[in-house]
Parts: C-alpha cells; structure tokens; sequence
C-alpha cells in the first residue's frame, strides 16, 4: 500500500492519493479505532459530561441527554483522535456522505450501542 501510495503520489492522481491515504491511515491506526473510549464524568450530583468518540449524528447526543440520570448532562465529541462518523442506523438506508463514503468504520446500531453504553457509564456514576 506504502508504493500504491507513492506511484498515486508522483503522478498526483488526487482521488488516489486520497484514496489509498485513507486506508493507510485506518491500516495504522487499527487497534486505537477498535477501542475509541467514551468517557462519562460527574459534576456534583446534578451535572455530568459525556465525551463520545468520533463525529456522532446529533441524535446520539440527544438520546444520553434523555435517557441521563443527571438533571444536566453535556455532551461532547470531536474530543478524540478517531476520525469516523458515527450514523445513526436509520442513516444507514439514505446512504449519503457519512454512510456510504468518507470516514465511517461501523455499522447501522453501533452508534445506539455506543449511546446505550454512555447511559450506563452515567448509571454507574449515581450508584
């Protein structure tokens, strides 16, 4: 992949150059992607903060904001290295950038997953 890489390179074939610098990127980076860590924290009893991996669809956020056990709960992402989107699994079907193309190494329902497990990190915080 590294010569792919390199002929695409040298001949500036942009797509390619994009193409198979992408993947080579994701061959790198494999194990950090298979773990991106969501992190919760409580603030007092009232307030916590969530910090989910990647680029998640706002209808991630907005499910552990409902189903938080704090009155007040934040949520952040952006807040890691891995670059992926996270869709949500009704995206899936509509297909469009973030599903079908770019940065996106999961499939429909890992993104509630995802969700559901920053829930019961929260859960866990009131205990």
């Amino acid at each position: 992949m590294e010569a792919a890489f390199g002929r695409a390179a040298h001949d500036t074939e942009f797509g390619a150059i994009i193409s198979i610098g992408d993947r080579l990127v994701l061959a790198r980076r494999k194990a950090e992607l298979a773990g991106a860590p969501i992190l919760s924290l409580a603030i007092g009893p009232d307030l916590a903060v969530v910090v989910l991996p990647g680029e998640v669809f706002l209808e991630h956020g907005l499910a552990v904001r409902a189903d938080s056990p704090f009155r007040d709960t934040l949520v952040a992402a952006y807040n890691d290295t891995t670059l992926q989107y996270i869709p949500t699994a009704a995206a899936f079907p509509e297909g469009e950038y973030e599903v079908d193309g770019g940065w996106r190494y999961i499939r429909a329902g890992q993104g509630e997953q995802m969700s559901a497990e920053a829930v019961r990190l929260l859960s866990g915080l009131c205990a």
